[in-house]
């Protein structure tokens, strides 16, 4: 399955100097509305938020032969949706918000986990790490993604082309460098 990690930058320090009704009515649930229907309109699913996070996922609990396309196109549009917000805060607010996506491609076991007192139905493995880290070193408005995901990419597909190489890098808790693209999008 392929795996988004979405996280906004510079959302922690909002929290300490803005209202928390604000920080959701305002912020938070517009943002994960946005980047739902991003996810939604390629046929993605959600996986969880995560405080200012959101992890989606393509192919569980349906797969789709075109799943690694559908997250690069789903995260293209997620950027482009969060830019469009970010305008409005920048407005608004006199704030400025980034968000840096990652993306990944891979095995998961996905169930219930948890306690006998609570459950979650989510995904575990290399592939949710991988897409975690790569939304880390991603910059406000970036996409990276694994090479995993892009060895999965038909040759032939299109939208392939708009993934660039920028090389090796060490991802924490990994032992071999980890090859990383940069999506180019239109904003």
């Amino acid at each position: 399955m392929a795996v988004i990690f979405a996280d906004m930058r510079g959302f922690t320090s909002l929290t300490e100097r803005t209202e928390a009704r604000t920080l959701i009515e305002r912020i938070l649930n517009r943002y994960f509305t946005a980047m739902t229907e991003a996810l939604y309109a390629h046929n993605g699913t959600i996986d969880k938020f995560l405080g200012d996070g959101i992890i989606g996922v393509f192919g569980s609990p349906i797969g789709h032969d075109d799943d690694p396309q559908r997250a690069l196109v789903s995260a293209a549009a997620m950027q482009r949706a969060f830019n469009h917000l970010a305008c409005e805060w920048r407005d608004e607010f006199k704030l400025e918000f980034g968000m840096g996506v990652g993306l990944s491609y891979g095995r998961a076991v996905v169930g219930n986990i948890g306690s006998v007192q609570r459950q979650d139905y989510t995904l575990i493995g290399d592939v949710v790490n991988t897409a975690s880290r790569l939304s880390g070193l991603a910059a406000p408005g970036q996409v990276i993604a694994s090479y995993h995901l892009f060895d999965a990419l038909p040759s032939e597909w299109p939208g392939r082309t708009q993934l660039h190489p920028l090389g090796e890098v060490k991802i924490k808790g990994k032992q071999e460098p980890h090859l990383i693209y940069d999506l180019r999008y239109e904003a």
